[in-house]
């Protein structure tokens, strides 16, 4: 058992996922009674991260690898099994000649007499109910049938087809194999192109070093193992606060907008700023009198639907305004600065693009 503790611990390792030894010891258990490897453990580990868009297996996200575990073992127990599901019609409603279920009275009455050809039909209507007593006919009934025939009206029949088991990509048979090729001007290759040349530009082009590929040194590049095209929710949430603040202070550096308390520490020293006519940079969502400036990244109301000028919002930083949104009121930009002007015409505008036309 210690061994395989050390090849599951190496194979989280070698993924980024370091496990501790309580975690350990659960999933030692979970693939010893699972009779699964270690590379098949942090296999299914991979694809469930990326599902659920996890980052670390601790003791919350243990719970959902053990389900995901316990799924794909149960692949290969549940393709030899097969159910067949038959259930009657309607009951005790069939039609004459079929299986009819008697009542308690009748059950005892059956029981206390001898099953003759005479008194068959007698205790068939015995174990009718009072509707089917009258629709029923009195004349000799055929037996009842021991066994339903597959596809009658009175019987309905169910066969659940066991799912078929998926390749996994390991055990594929073509690997390596060439699937298509795309040339449709049929160039010819490049040691085709080599072979046409003269022998000393052969000997030239054998005498060329081939290109060698380095780090940059003012490149960062991981360290460690890490998972491509591949980031945790609060990355990017540091992406886009480190974004939003150096836009808020690129925006107030060009244009020599002040905040508040800028503003309040000039009135002290007796220093009057200069006014650029474009206010004071406050917070996104902080109600003031005067005219400010507000610094944010422009999103939908709700996360899913058309931008437009109903549902447009600016939502500011989560340092300095805790995420918090205002409605963009974008009449000025159709209509223009002066409402009463009937012959200028709307203006057009962008957010998303470079110029504006």
């Amino acid at each position: 058992m210690s061994s395989l503790k050390q090849q599951i611990s190496s194979a989280f390792q070698s993924v980024g996922t370091p496990l501790s030894s309580t975690l350990l010891s659960q999933i030692t258990a979970i693939s010893t009674s699972l009779r699964l490897t270690p590379t098949q453990l942090v296999e299914i580990w991979e694809s469930h991260s990326l599902t659920k868009n996890l980052d670390a297996l601790n003791d919350v996200t243990l719970g959902g690898y053990r389900t995901a575990l316990a799924k794909v073992a149960g692949v290969d127990s549940a393709s030899k099994n097969v159910a067949v599901i038959s259930g009657t019609g309607l009951g005790k409603r069939t039609a004459p000649g079929g299986d009819v279920t008697p009542s308690p009275m009748a059950k005892r009455a059956n029981a206390a007499t001898t099953s003759t050809p005479a008194n068959n039909a007698q205790q068939q209507r015995d174990g009718l109910s009072a509707v089917d007593n009258l629709t029923t006919p009195k004349g000799p009934a055929s037996p009842p049938s021991k066994q339903r025939q597959p596809g009658s009206a009175s019987s309905a029949a169910m066969v659940i087809t066991p799912p078929k088991r998926t390749l996994k990509y390991a055990d594929r048979t073509s690997s390596g194999a060439v699937v298509t090729s795309y040339n449709p001007h049929n160039l010819p290759t490049a040691a085709e192109v080599i072979a046409s040349k003269p022998s000393d530009e052969k000997e030239r082009i054998a005498s060329h070093r081939g290109a060698t590929i380095s780090h940059h040194p003012s490149a960062t590049h991981p360290q460690s193992t890490y998972r491509h095209m591949f980031t945790p929710l609060e990355k990017r949430s540091a992406a886009l606060e480190e974004r939003l603040s150096s836009m808020s202070n690129a925006i107030c550096d060009a244009y020599k907008i002040k905040n508040e308390d800028e503003e309040m520490v000039e009135c002290m020293e007796g220093v009057k700023g200069e006014d650029n006519g474009m206010g004071t940079w406050t917070p996104v969502g902080l109600p003031m009198q005067n005219k400010v400036l507000c610094v944010g990244r422009i999103c939908n109301e709700a996360h899913e639907g058309r931008l437009n000028r109903a549902s447009i919002r600016l939502e500011g930083s989560r340092q300095h305004s805790a995420g918090s949104r205002i409605q963009l009121d974008l009449q000025g930009l159709v209509t223009g600065s002066n409402d009463t002007d009937t012959d200028q015409k709307p203006q057009s505008y962008s957010f998303f693009s470079r110029t504006n036309r």
